[in-house]
């Protein structure tokens, strides 16, 4: 679940996307002068509006684009990356407690399906980014407009957007998650983390908390004392006194044990009545575009990246 409720996206924009990531694929699988590794290069330089050198990696978004024109470390990141896989992998690391309930994973769903949900709950693919769909009030809702909606979506291959390719291995199917709210019936903020380690094992976290403002996200990042700290980006900032939460230690404690094994990854949490929710691992966020007001911090947060061919750590 997230609190960004991308159901704004008309089914048409998502059958754009559906055309385009399928015109990718046909071009890098059969074009015999492109391939994958081109394929990133190119639409890193038509996003950042700079060269990307596979043979020089020093940036966050560099580096987070060498990922991607790593075919091997992109199917093994293929389970983490699945929204309903993942559960697996919290399971083994902090316990089952921590996961939101899921109703279901399927491959399709129906009116029917639907119908056997509680009143409030949350649809998403397991594959890829911006795929959520809130239900507050089923009885307001239009399920079938709800199926269709969903059901076209797992007919979009992800990876072939912006070359995120861990998520074309598997299919995509839709999972139905508890809608978490509080007390006065709203969505609780994202809390998340850049989760880094380094070649030696020394890691480093920047913790921010995340909140839809209309049509736009805002963020506030901490560092794990949540003492605030400035990375500006194309995000707009939270002008908003954000508490410490009770159980920082703990929170902090589980995004290090869900980080571990991995040079980078953004560990996503929720956390309601002082409960914590394990959300999503996310590898490449922003799609490796995040566009620092200060490009130097681009470069700070590259050098928190271990470089060794992008591989696990562990």
């Amino acid at each position: 679940m997230s609190s960004y409720d991308m159901t704004k996206f008309s089914t048409e924009s998502w059958e754009n996307y559906i055309r385009v990531s399928k015109y990718n694929k046909r071009k890098i699988i059969f074009h015999p002068l492109y391939n994958k590794k081109k394929f990133v290069k190119n639409i890193y330089e038509l996003n950042m509006h700079k060269p990307l050198d596979f043979n020089n990696l020093q940036t966050f978004n560099e580096k987070l684009n060498g990922y991607k024109a790593n075919d091997k470390l992109m199917k093994k990141l293929a389970k983490y990356a699945d929204k309903h896989d993942v559960r697996e992998y919290v399971k083994e690391k902090i316990g089952s407690k921590y996961l939101i309930k899921e109703y279901f994973c399927k491959d399709k769903i129906t009116v029917e399906d639907l119908e056997k949900l509680p009143n409030g709950f949350v649809l998403k693919t397991t594959k890829g980014s911006g795929t959520n769909f809130i239900v507050k009030d089923k009885k307001e809702t239009d399920l079938q407009k709800v199926c269709d909606y969903m059901n076209l979506l797992t007919k979009l291959e992800y990876g072939y957007l912006h070359g995120e390719f861990m998520y074309n291995y598997g299919k995509n199917r839709i999972i139905a998650e508890e809608l978490l709210v509080d007390d006065n019936n709203h969505i609780p903020d994202d809390l998340k983390a850049f989760c880094f380690q380094d070649n030696n094992g020394k890691k480093k976290k920047i913790l921010y908390v995340e909140r839809v403002i209309g049509d736009e996200r805002a963020r506030i990042m901490f560092d794990e004392n949540w003492k605030p700290v400035n990375y500006d980006s194309n995000f707009d900032k939270l002008e908003e006194n954000i508490p410490r939460p009770q159980n920082l230690k703990k929170i902090v404690e589980i995004m290090d044990t869900l980080s571990d094994d991995f040079n980078f990854v953004r560990v996503d949490l929720f956390v309601l009545n002082n409960r914590i929710y394990f959300g999503e691992l996310t590898f490449i966020p922003t799609a490796g575009y995040l566009k620092f007001t200060n490009p130097e911090h681009d470069l700070e947060w590259g050098s928190f990246i271990g470089d060794n061919k992008q591989e696990f750590v562990k």
